[in-house]
């Protein structure tokens, strides 16, 4: 055995990264760091991330196998895609209860651990329930989607007010954020298990308020919820092995805009044209709301924010994706990594939205091009589609320090461009970990966050 570990850490918080470095310090891996970060997140950026949310991840064990978690939730077995047509025409509103489906983030800490994990299952949920319990600053971006053009039709809404404008104010920046209700959340499931969230008392109670609110999900829905895991899908590019998560999600069109380069022969496409350990575990996890705070509902019981990964869904009879009791929705969450003959070289995170497989094609490419970690996560991006604010399918969002050529090739394709700042949170918050032909570890947070990286060495610790 090796007398030490290496672990790098890349999340979009420091006190995320801080939990999972201490997760590795405490004996554990890529897993019970992972999963130590991501259950912080959703305590300090509940703007992004929340217990009531999916994940969606792939993990490399030591043995070589890559598989990917898939814990994005379905919807409720009562759901009438007829009567949700009628009325509401194509698509489901953003908010309030409808847009809520089985939340499966818990299921998929579970599904993870279960692939290796050497942490207690409290010891990884420690950190998190203690954030909520003493407070932590309000973050930069989360004090900016409070006040933001994102949340403007949540403000006066009950549970946004409790939470996030106490007496009508908006929590700002440095503001302490405590949340007592979430913390004793974190307590139950700290004692219980993940099984609490969906077949037990905490989950019976996110039922009722939800239901209260007129969703038709059931506690049959929560509990017979369960990730899948499953093999990535995958494609050979620039000398390296591609993998990414398999439809519900949006991998498979990053895999498309790989072929599409190697097939189109395009040259230059940048211009004319999250966790990992020395014993070989090689985590990509991502949790999120899809809009900003979700479905805008938050349990005052519980503390627990809902996501609206329902909009997924299409209301259209005729769509592939139109709702359907038990279905998963569209999902725009899709980890990646890379292989060099079945070695880890790249672990990529991001946010974004629809943007997702662009942000992480434009990474990678940086990346196979030479760049640093650092400076793949930190270069200006472009991104087609329903970006920003007043996009549209045919427009693209472009940070303003792109490259000219870049700048250039878009315009004369005859789309739109919107400009926004350069490290527009717009554009996404990616998180990577690189390891080199000698397996040295580099990490990079994104500078559009309020992130941080770690690379480190740790003590063995052999009786955990």
């Amino acid at each position: 055995m090796k007398p030490s570990l290496t672990g790098a850490l890349a999340t979009p918080h420091s006190l995320a990264t801080e939990a999972g470095a201490r997760a590795y310090s405490g004996g554990g891996n890529a897993i019970d760091a992972a999963i130590a970060a991501a259950a912080v997140l959703t305590v300090v950026y509940p703007h992004n991330v929340a217990l009531g949310g999916d994940l969606i991840a792939l993990i490399r064990t030591p043995d070589g196998q890559v598989r990917c978690v898939n814990a994005s939730g379905w919807a409720g077995r009562a759901v009438d895609a007829a009567d949700l047509r009628a009325r509401h025409g194509h698509w489901l509103p953003a908010r309030g209860a409808e847009p809520v489906t089985v939340p499966g983030g818990v299921r998929g800490w579970e599904a993870l651990r279960s692939l290796g994990a050497r942490l207690d299952w409290a010891d990884t949920l420690a950190a998190a329930e203690s954030a909520a319990r003493t407070g932590v600053p309000v973050a930069p971006s989360l004090a900016a989607s409070i006040a933001g053009a994102e949340a403007a039709d949540l403000v006066g809404t009950e549970d946004f007010d409790r939470v996030f404008r106490p007496g009508g104010v908006s929590l700002c920046s440095g503001d302490e954020f405590v949340q007592p209700a979430l913390a004793d959340s974190f307590a139950t499931l700290r004692d219980c298990g993940p099984d609490s969230f969906y077949e037990g008392a905490l989950g019976a109670r996110c039922v009722d308020y939800l239901r209260s609110r007129g969703s038709v999900l059931t506690a049959d829905d929560f509990a017979a919820f369960q990730p899948e895991i499953v093999a990535p899908i995958a494609t050979e590019f620039g000398g390296l092995t591609v993998l990414t998560s398999p439809p519900n999600t949006h991998g498979l069109l990053l895999l498309r805009a790989l072929r599409a380069i190697d097939e189109l022969a395009i040259c230059g496409p940048l211009g004319d044209g999250l966790a990992a350990d020395s014993d070989g575990y090689v985590v990509s996890l991502i949790q999120s709301l899809y809009y900003a705070f979700g479905s805008g509902l938050i349990d005052p019981d519980t503390g627990i924010l809902f996501h609206n990964r329902g909009i997924g869904f299409a209301l259209d009879a005729d769509s592939p994706n139109v709702i359907a009791p038990r279905k998963r929705p569209l999902h725009t969450l899709m980890p990646a990594m890379t292989l060099d003959e079945g070695t880890p070289r790249h672990v990529l995170a991001t946010m974004g939205g629809q943007g997702q497989p662009q942000i992480l094609a434009q990474v990678l490419l940086r990346a196979l091009a030479g760049a640093t970690a650092e400076e793949s996560v930190a270069a200006p991006r472009a991104v087609v589609g329903l970006q920003s604010d007043g996009a549209t399918a045919d427009s693209v969002t472009i940070e303003s320090d792109i490259e000219a050529a870049a700048r250039d090739s878009v315009a004369r394709s005859g789309l739109a461009i919107i400009d926004v700042a350069p490290s527009s949170e717009e554009l996404g918050h990616t998180n990577v970990v690189f390891i080199d032909a000698g397996n040295a570890m580099t990490a990079a947070s994104d500078q559009r966050s309020d992130g941080a990286a770690v690379v480190a060495h740790y003590p063995r610790i052999v009786n955990y």
